[in-house]
Formats: C-alpha cells, structure tokens, sequence
C-alpha cells in the first residue's frame, strides 16, 4: 500500500498532549492503539493513518488540521482532514481505488 505525506506534524501533537494533560496511556485507550504507537507519533518516527489522525485529534482536543503542516493544500490534505482512508474516499466518490491514487498524486501544474 503507497502512502502520501499529509503533513502531519509531531512537535504539535507533543504541544497538544501537554496542554490537555493527557498521558499516553490515556491517549492510547481512547484512540483504540497501543502505547507504543502514540510514543511513535509523539516521537515523530511514524506517520498516524488519516483515521487514526481524526482520533489522536479529537483525544488531545484539537481539530485534525492543528497537527498538521504544510506549505500548500492537496488533494490528500483534504481527505486526511475528513479522516477517511483512501479506499473509503474512492467508494464514497464511486470510483476505483486506484482512480482516485492517481487523482491524489497528480501534480498539477498551474497555467
């Protein structure tokens, strides 16, 4: 399975955490991974699936966008926003998966 960066952004998660209070355990359970998963994601060292990034958002108490950064929207940036993997943005658009890959890794060029 490809995966295309979104943006996401460790430091803000790490800031999000220590503003709620939230210890990684507490993360963990509600998110519905394991421990050393959130570590990962606070460490920067592994990228949280786009549903998974609607949940660890909701779990710190902020909007998905806040523990994201990025310099220009995409395709990608969107969907992630939605929490919805790429599988369950194609059926919901009735297209193929691989369809709505290609749409989501084209670059588009301006004028």
């Amino acid at each position: 399975m490809s995966f295309t960066p979104y943006g996401f952004d460790a430091v803000k998660l790490r800031a999000a955490r220590a503003a709620a209070g939230a210890s990684v355990a507490w993360i963990a359970r509600a998110v519905g991974v394991t421990e050393r998963a959130v570590s990962l994601f606070l460490a920067g060292t592994r990228v949280p699936k786009p549903e998974v990034l609607a949940l660890l958002a909701a779990a710190v108490g902020v909007a998905p966008a806040d523990l994201r950064t990025i310099g220009r929207e995409r395709l990608v940036h969107l969907r992630v926003l939605t929490g919805h993997s790429r599988a369950e943005t194609a059926a919901l658009l009735g297209m193929a998966e691989e369809t709505y890959r290609l749409l989501e890794t084209l670059r588009w060029r301006k004028g």
